[in-house]
This record gives structure tokens, sequence and C-alpha cells, in this order.
């Protein structure tokens, strides 16, 4: 869509999107699941909005969402199928991970521990106990100084040892020794 000199942008993709979102809307809605509507035609205006400049004009400029919700559609079908195949392998997974025997009858005051601590101090203790990486490691995907995750992992350690050890006549140096 050509802009007059006088315009900004905000306000012909205000009518351009007032005059196409009813249609758009409808046609994500036959196609996704209910609780992605929103997410997948906002998408969809987001691709127009990043492309304003290249949107054929009217009436063409209908056909051209159609076929940018056509797309953002495939792609959240793309994206839902991933979940349900990463959903079916961790419950097939999960089985074999709950039923592993656990000789350590701390096993559970660990784990109610870990549940206490913030996301970030239980995303610490998973990357380095669960996920076998080094502290260097870590540090990069917690995007923060090795110094600062080695200060976090140790003092998530040292809480849920803490916690173990208070309910436990044995210490727990063998479940948290990384």
């Amino acid at each position: 869509m050509r802009l007059r000199r006088t315009e900004n942008a905000t306000e012909p993709f205000a009518r351009f999107f007032e005059s196409h979102y009813r249609d758009i809307a409808g046609y994500v809605s036959r196609r996704v699941p209910t609780a992605d509507v929103d997410d997948v035609v906002a998408q969809v205006f987001t691709v127009a909005w990043r492309r304003f400049s290249s949107v054929p004009s009217p009436p063409e400029d209908r056909l051209y969402l159609f076929g940018v919700a056509r797309r953002c559609v495939a792609d959240a079908r793309r994206s839902d199928d991933r979940q349900l195949r990463l959903h079916a392998q961790l419950v097939e997974a999960s089985p074999r991970i709950l039923n592993s025997p656990v000789t350590d009858s701390r096993y559970d005051l660990v784990l109610e521990a870990m549940s206490r601590l913030s996301e970030f101090d239980q995303e610490a203790l998973h990357l380095i106990l669960w996920d076998n990486l080094k502290h260097e490691e870590a540090a990069v995907v917690m995007e923060c100084s090795v110094a600062a995750f080695e200060s976090r992992y140790r003092r998530a350690r040292n809480a849920v040892r803490e916690v173990v050890n208070a309910a436990s006549t044995r210490p727990a140096t063998i479940t948290l020794t990384k």
C-alpha cells in the first residue's frame, strides 16, 4: 500500500486492520483451536505490518492477507504437531523414569525441597544434576556469569541439602554433589 506524503504508517494500517480483521479472524477461527486464534491473527497482522509497504492495493490486499493467514495457520499446525510428538515422547518415557528404582528414601524429600526453590534456582540444579552440564555451560544457558551461576547453584544446592538433612538421619551427600 502506498502512503500519501502526509500520512504516517499507523493511520492507513489502522484502516487496513479494521477493514480486514473480521474476515481474517473468521478464516483463522475455522482452522485452529479457539485458544490459538488470537495468536495466529496477531501473527498475520504482524507480518502485514512489517511488509505494509509491499501489501497490494484493494481489493488484492484482502487476498494477500488470506495468503499470509494460510501460512500462519500452517505454522501453528506444525507447532501443535511438534508439541504433540514431544508430549507423546514424554508420556512414553515417563514410566521408565517414574518406575526406575530409587533406592534412596530421601528422593521425595529432594524433589519437595527443589519445588520450593525459585524457578531460576530449580533451573540451576536441573542443568547441573539432570542435564549434566558444566558450570560454564549452564552459565551460558542461564545468561549470567560463571561466578553468578556458581553462587546461585551453591545456594540452591545447600538449601535442598538443609531440608533433606533436617528430615533425615543420614547426611545428603550423594544426591547433590556436583
